[in-house]
């Protein structure tokens, strides 16, 4: 029997549907097959990702992740088992891909994508997947593939949308070229403080593959120069045509290197998709939980949480004024403590940070006698109440 392909006989029968694929066929598979991709970050955007990659017949698929598996994330990141909770997120995704296509060589990377190390590995692969969930990681993969010369599959999802585009592609624009300064930190919400529902991050995880999956495939790439957003909501796609490369990015230059300056100072943040403490107060205008139960007596007590998180739970007699609607509530505080400024107030938000900017705008309004409990209500069900879900 004659063939004219590289392909054994179990390659075939397994990736025979995609055989099957006009425009694709045996030329496609192959290509997959001797090809490889990096996936920065095994969270919900990676996890999805990899599963089709790996699945597709990628030869090599590698992913970094420094992070460690959380129940917070099981719901989402789909190559987590229950049994993993605690283990690497880089190690435990790529056992499952081991276990699905032992022919797929999945390589974990447990360690932080940094300058150190990001153009060596980024070299090591031909694509690469931007699946992480902080301004200073996505700035430091462009840049590093741009010194690299590979392309950037790059997605993001949160709550009910997400997004997907390629950077640094057939003469595209990269991250630097629309976002040449970053948002003030305080103005991004991660997934950990504004939530996600999963689905989201598998339809752009999963688009993250196909696109891979073109591009080492030779098919021209969807979202070069374009970007693709989804509304979960209204099951809306939409592509928006992007700025071209701009003349004095990164990308344009000749011989391209990573930035002298600190990612974090020019982000203004830490390469961490984990919600940062914040430290307002003084050690007197805050209390620990076990000791507000102990001393609560006639406090009010201001839960300023969004009302769908105080509905998960919250303290028994607590009264719920989310933040952003405490300025336009003080005539209803001073009704409540009878106009007595001075009448013990204490605030309370998930993890102690909403609370302190609380206690600072009640001060303003002339409350003298206002407290946030630390740690908030994470802590709570640390201290005081064990039945009270951490989330």
């Amino acid at each position: 029997m004659a063939v004219s392909h590289s392909l054994k006989k179990a390659q075939v029968e397994r990736y025979s549907r995609q055989l099957l694929v006009p425009n694709f066929g045996i030329s496609g598979q192959d290509a997959l097959c001797k090809g490889s991709v990096l996936i920065v970050g095994a969270g919900g955007l990676g996890c999805p990702a990899a599963l089709y990659l790996a699945g597709a017949g990628v030869g090599r698929v590698g992913i970094v992740d420094y992070d460690t598996v959380e129940v917070t994330n099981l719901h989402r990141q789909v190559l987590h088992p229950e049994r993993n909770i605690s283990r690497p997120k880089a190690v435990s995704a790529c056992e499952y891909l081991q276990a699905m296509n032992s022919t797929c060589d999945s390589i974990p990377h447990v360690e932080k994508f940094s300058v150190e190390n990001a153009v060596h590995l980024i070299s090591q692969y031909d694509v690469v997947i931007d699946a992480s969930d902080n301004a200073v990681t996505r700035y430091l993969i462009n840049d590093a593939c741009i010194v690299a010369g590979k392309p950037l599959v790059s997605g993001a999802a949160l709550r009910w949308e997400g997004q997907l585009t390629t950077y640094n592609h057939n003469s595209g624009p990269c991250y630097r070229c629309l976002y040449p300064t970053p948002p003030p930190a305080a103005a991004i919400t991660n997934c950990d403080a504004g939530g996600v529902l999963g689905p989201i991050t598998g339809v752009i995880g999963s688009l993250q593959a196909l696109e891979a999956i073109r591009i080492l495939s030779k098919q021209p790439a969807l979202y070069a120069g374009k970007m693709l957003t989804f509304d979960g909501q209204t099951g809306m796609f939409r592509t928006l045509k992007l700025r071209p490369k701009q003349a004095d990015c990164l990308c344009s230059s000749s011989v391209p290197q990573l930035p002298e300056q600190s990612y974090e100072v020019f982000c203004g943040a830490s390469a961490t998709d984990k919600t940062p403490a914040c430290a307002l107060l003084q050690a007197d205008q805050r209390i620990t939980p076990s000791a507000f139960k102990t001393l609560r007596s006639d406090a009010l007590l201001i839960d300023v949480r969004p009302l769908n998180q105080y509905e998960i739970c919250h303290i028994d007699d607590s009264v719920n004024i989310p933040f952003a609607d405490l300025s336009s509530s003080i005539d209803c505080l001073l009704s409540q403590t009878g106009n007595n400024l001075d009448h013990p107030i204490v605030t309370v938000c998930r993890r102690g940070n909403q609370s302190q900017h609380a206690v600072v705008l009640l001060r303003k309004y002339g409350f003298t006698n206002v407290r946030d409990i630390i740690g908030g209500m994470r802590q709570w069900a640390l201290e005081v109440d064990p039945d009270c879900p951490i989330y």
